[in-house]
């Protein structure tokens, strides 16, 4: 009884899963059939929106027919009214005859015959006809009846334009109508009634509203000609209505327009604005009247259609087993509908659709009863079989149920599983044997791991119980997990007590508030942790909190650590104000600085001016000499008190580059214009080496390089007897934007010791201190330097040793100005005849795409044959090895074919002698003078020379004294256009003593008739800038605080004002913002002169109102040239 329920029980799985397959199949089956359903279904509906909008379309094209229709008696009713409205308001313009009327009783008729009598043809032209009396008719009656009549022309023109258009006619309020075609007066003519009809007035009330036109009401023709629709405009004379210009349109030529009927239930309506029906079709095509409506034309389904809904409606619509669909006419708002029987419409589509599924669900039921018999025959019989010998072998009896011929590997391979199960099963009992061991070992291993991580914790916890700071753990519900002892002793109590409190229930409201702080922070913050500074009552505590996690990364909460920082505060608070008390003396000692420079400034400048006043007085050379001494132990006084205020600037951390685009070698060659005395003074040879790749224009504060370059140079110059002094300027690194300058001046001088040289960046120090009182200087020079050049980004270095010369250098970053491409002449070749070219020279010509000879003589000058135009160097110095410009310049001249120019170059500070003087008179070639050492900056003025070959370029510094009349330029290196000036040769004679005047000759006369007010206090500055702005011929005026100056200002005028800025009573600064706040004085030149020369006192002159800011001292000619700038006048030579 026993073994049969088993055999029961393993019959089951195989039913079940049988009884599955065949579930599976039909839900298959039914899954499908639902998706092939609403495949359908949604090929309905999109099928019939594409048939929709296909109805839709071909509705549109129709209404657009019957639009244009319309449209075209619009524009001929447009066309007719612009020229009765045009012969009325100009009727002088337009010549045309009265027509010639007849008179019939109380009518008149146009006396014209219907047919041309020798034709017999039928004229194209209409009737007037009216009613009254002819010989009454005034002259603006008779000009509007030959309007009428002038507008058959246009009445024809316009039938042969609107096949729809039966009449057109001109209907006055004079009681007369032009009616075309012809139709005589015994058949019709005009009655008064055409005027009493509301049609005409309507037609006047649209004008006046602003509507060109009006449509009728469809109404029926009287000739008999079926339904018409009548359009009309008014035409006006003066404002006032005369009359209407009508088009009759037969709305039976309409209905021709109309496509044909595609079905019985079917049909088309065209209705006005008002629902009236104008034109019908349809299979059933009823009679219509002036009167139809929709609901008398249309199926009885459609009558009942509210009359709101039809005119509302737009697109399409279904209603009561009918589709509408509409389309509006443009030109007068009718709607064009066409209605069909729903069914007829979705009918084909609906066939269509059904016969697809029901196809579909056939083949789908005959695949699938094919799948199921193919699949029960080759697979389910098998593999009930196979689970039945499964579960013989289970039994331990194989062999009961005989496979075919295919699944007999898949028996066998059963039989040898269950086989091997049994051996299987031996070996897994001697395996659980030694797993029971394992586990005992692991066992063990666990409990000593649990152990060390006992003595850990015992570990961790002791250090953080030895931590003074206060240690809390919480939870996210700000529950307390655990603290250390620290915290314990705060709060008095154990941790065991504590544990599962409110942690803001145990905190002071400051630390209570950090701790929300920290859990309102996002969680990517909050893992990076958060830190405050709270203070309580009477302590400070800084809070550090942050999310503690477990090994899976998991937050498990958080952690927060008090650390009573009070006595760090108190500390830190007694530095800050240490600091602050320490910058409230630097800023004493700059405004004493700053104090002093006035009060120093304000004598020298005095000083300054008595020497050139002085120099402008007959002297001799020992008085001269004298006033030389004078001038220059001034100047390094002016220079000592500059360099004590850029310290000051330094040290206060206040020095700022002014970081602008600059001209790279006008910046070089103003450093050699203010060294070149100096070195000629002392008989030495100052080389300028600058790389071809050095960017022409940079971004660079020019004033501070210029100081660094400067200070090196006047540097290497003071220690160097004999020899030379070279500055150098290499490309050490470079890309798109930016550029790493090398700059380094090498000197042959007295050199330093390495013990010495780390003193030298020392401010007030030099080498020794017998060194100092031999060479003299304040030993700034140097540390400024350092400082500038570090503001740049670089840092300076010292290579020297003692009596083998020195090197300075420095590499700094410069970025690069975007300037336009400079344009260089092409075809160039430079020859330098007796004298070699330094190398970065030639790299410059090369660049330039130029070509470079050397010629030792005048036969090697001639022996070489040159295209294009050529340029010939030649040296004024005696020393030259071969051949110099003491030589025959003629023969040079002659020797070289296509000469373009020649360029005399000359050692510093050289005179030109007089032999050369009387050779460059005869010169038939332009000629340059260039002075010593060539470098870039001399290709610069050879190109901008030959891109104006007509005229000749005379460099300042080579031009000798005597002919410096004719060739002052000015002295600051700007770019090669602008620092020179041009002159035909002929204006100058250079062999002349004649034009030798005072140093000062130039400045003489330059200000004549200018009226100048100089508010100075200090008597000695009154007088020494009297003196030199009267001898430029201006007319001073003084006022010795800036009360009088706005005395003197109310009662005179001014030209330029000249202001002091400290002065009693009423500084110049006071002074200027009331001088600006009156409206006559707010484009008064005026210009601050004053001892203080810091930048923010420029900033605070230029804040106040004044347009220039010059510091003391002055000298005459920066004077003269700032007060023609701000009077924007030009020089005078």
């Amino acid at each position: 009884m026993h073994r049969k329920d088993s055999s029961v029980n393993r019959n089951i799985p195989k039913v079940n899963l049988f009884s599955r397959y065949n579930l599976a199949v039909f839900v298959l089956f039914v899954l499908l059939s639902l998706f092939a359903i609403a495949v359908g279904v949604y090929r309905y509906y999109h099928e019939l929106e594409h048939r929709l909008e296909h109805n839709q379309q071909e509705l549109a094209e129709q209404a657009k027919i019957l639009n244009h229709s319309l449209e075209q008696s619009q524009q001929s009713l447009l066309g007719l009214k612009q020229f009765a409205q045009y012969y009325l308001d100009h009727p002088e313009e337009l010549f045309t005859t009265q027509p010639e009327l007849v008179q019939q009783g109380d009518s008149y008729f146009l006396n014209s015959p219907s047919r041309d009598e020798l034709t017999k043809r039928k004229r194209l032209r209409g009737n007037i006809t009216g009613r009254g009396q002819i010989s009454g008719f005034d002259q603006a009656m008779w000009q509007e009846l030959a309007m009428a009549n002038a507008l058959t022309p246009g009445f024809v023109t316009a039938s042969h334009n609107n096949p729809d258009a039966t009449w057109f006619y001109y209907l006055s309020l004079n009681r007369f109508v032009s009616i075309f075609p012809w139709i005589g007066h015994q058949a019709w003519r005009y009655s008064d009634h055409m005027l009493n009809e509301t049609f005409v007035w309507q037609v006047r009330q649209q004008n006046l509203a602003g509507e060109p036109f009006f449509w009728s009401e469809p109404y029926q023709d009287a000739a008999g000609q079926g339904l018409k629709a009548a359009i009309g405009t008014g035409v006006f004379l003066d404002g006032n209505f005369k009359g209407a210009i009508v088009i009759d349109v037969d709305l039976a030529s309409l209905q021709q327009k109309l496509p044909t009927l595609k079905g019985e239930r079917q049909g088309y309506v065209l209705i006005n604005r008002v629902g009236s029906a104008l034109v019908h079709r349809a299979s059933d095509q009823r009679e219509m009247t002036a009167n139809s409506t929709w609901r008398d034309i249309v199926p009885d389904s459609l009558q009942t259609l509210p009359q709101v809904n039809l005119m509302s409606f737009k697109g399409d619509m279904v209603y009561r087993g009918w589709l509408l669909q509409k389309h509006y006419l443009a030109v007068n708002g009718w709607s064009l509908i066409q209605y069909q029987a729903y069914d007829d419409f979705t009918g084909q589509v609906k066939n269509r659709i059904t016969f697809n599924i029901t196809m579909f669900n056939c083949g789908l039921v005959a695949f699938l009863a094919l799948v199921y018999v193919m699949t029960r025959k080759t697979f389910i019989k098998p593999a009930t079989e196979f689970i039945s010998h499964i579960e013989h072998c289970a039994q331990g009896s194989p062999g009961k149920v005989k496979p075919t011929k295919e699944w007999l590997p898949w028996f066998r391979l059963v039989e040898n599983i269950f086989g091997e199960n049994s051996s299987l099963l031996l070996q897994l009992k001697q395996q659980n044997a030694a797993l029971d061991s394992r586990v005992a070992e692991k066992t063990q291993a666990l409990i000593e791991r649990s152990e060390e991580q006992k003595r850990a914790y015992v570990l961790l916890r002791s250090v953080i119980n030895g931590i003074p700071e206060f240690i809390i753990f919480y939870d996210d519900q700000h529950l307390l997990t655990g603290c250390n002892k620290a915290f314990e002793h705060y709060i008095g109590s154990r941790e065991t007590d504590l544990l599962g409190k409110n942690i803001h229930n145990l905190l002071l409201p400051p630390v209570q508030q950090a701790l929300k702080n920290f859990s309102e922070l996002p969680e990517r913050e909050s893992r990076i942790g958060y830190q405050d500074l709270i203070e309580t009552s009477g302590d400070t505590y800084e809070v550090f909190c942050t999310r503690y996690f477990n090994e899976a990364g998991q937050p498990l909460g958080s952690i927060a650590i008090l650390r009573d920082v009070s006595v760090q505060t108190a500390v830190q608070s007694t530095l800050q104000t240490a600091k602050e008390q320490a910058e409230q003396a630097s800023q004493a000692k700059s405004q004493f600085l700053a104090n002093m420079s006035h009060e120093i400034r304000t004598p020298i400048n005095a000083i300054q001016g008595m020497i050139a006043l002085l120099s402008n007085t007959r002297l001799s050379a020992f008085q001269q000499q004298y006033l030389t001494n004078a001038q220059s132990a001034s100047s390094s006084l002016l220079h000592l008190i500059d360099e004590l205020l850029d310290l000051a600037k330094i040290e206060a951390g206040k020095l700022r580059l002014n970081l602008e685009p600059a001209h790279f070698d006008g910046i070089v060659d103003r450093v050699l214009q203010l060294n070149t005395l100096v070195a000629h003074q002392k008989a030495l040879t100052l080389a300028v080496d600058i790389d071809a790749d050095v960017p022409a224009q940079v971004i660079v504060d020019e004033m501070r390089l210029t100081q660094v370059l400067t200070n090196l140079i006047n540097n290497a110059i003071k220690f160097t007897h004999q020899g030379s002094v070279a500055l150098s300027v290499t490309v050490a690194g470079k890309d798109e934007q930016n550029v790493l300058l090398k700059f380094a001046v090498t000197d042959t001088g007295i050199g330093i010791p390495s013990d010495k040289q780390a003193r030298l960046f020392d401010a007030f120090v030099q080498a020794d201190e017998s060194m100092t009182r031999e060479y003299g200087g304040s030993g700034l020079g140097l540390s400024i330097s350092q400082q500038i050049i570090e503001l740049f980004g670089g840092q300076i270095k010292v290579s020297s040793a003692p009596e083998q010369g020195s090197e300075f250098s420095f590499v700094i970053p410069l970025r690069l100005a975007t300037t336009s491409t400079e344009r260089v002449c092409s075809g160039i070749s430079i020859i330098s005849l007796g004298f070699e070219l330094p190398a970065s020279m030639k790299q410059s010509i090369a660049s330039y795409h130029w070509q470079y000879y050397y010629a030792e003589s005048l036969a090697q000058l001639k022996a070489l044959k040159l295209g294009g135009r050529t340029v010939v160097l030649v040296s004024t110095d005696d020393k030259a090895q071969h051949a110099s410009a003491n030589d025959n310049l003629l023969a040079i001249e002659q020797a070289c074919e296509n000469i373009a120019l020649i360029g005399l170059c000359q050692p510093i500070m050289a005179t030109i002698s007089p032999s050369i003087t009387n050779q460059l008179s005869s010169l038939s070639s332009p000629y340059l003078l260039f002075d010593s050492p060539l470098y870039r900056h001399t290709l610069a003025k050879i190109n901008n020379h030959l891109q104006h070959e007509k005229l000749v370029v005379i460099d300042t510094v080579s031009v000798p004294k005597h002919a410096q009349k004719e060739a002052v330029l000015p002295a600051a290196p700007e770019p090669v256009q602008d620092k020179t000036e041009v002159f035909q040769p002929e204006a100058i004679d250079l062999s002349s003593e004649a034009n030798e005047q005072p140093a000062n000759a130039p400045l003489a006369g330059t200000l004549v008739g200018v009226l100048v007010l100089l508010v100075e206090d200090n008597l000695v500055n009154q007088m020494v800038a009297q003196e030199l702005l009267a001898s430029m011929g201006a007319e001073v005026s003084v006022a010795e605080n800036g009360r009088v100056a706005l005395e003197c200002l109310a009662q005179s005028h001014f030209d330029v004002v000249l202001m002091d800025i400290q002065m009693p009573e009423m500084d110049g600064l006071t002074t200027t913002r009331k001088i600006r706040e009156q409206d006559k004085f707010k484009d008064l030149p005026i210009i601050a002169m004053t001892a203080h020369a810091r930048s923010e006192d420029k900033s605070a002159s230029l804040a106040a109102g004044m347009n220039l800011h010059i510091a003391k001292p002055v000298s005459a000619e920066d004077l003269c040239q700032s007060i023609i700038k701000v009077m924007q006048f030009s020089a005078v030579d």
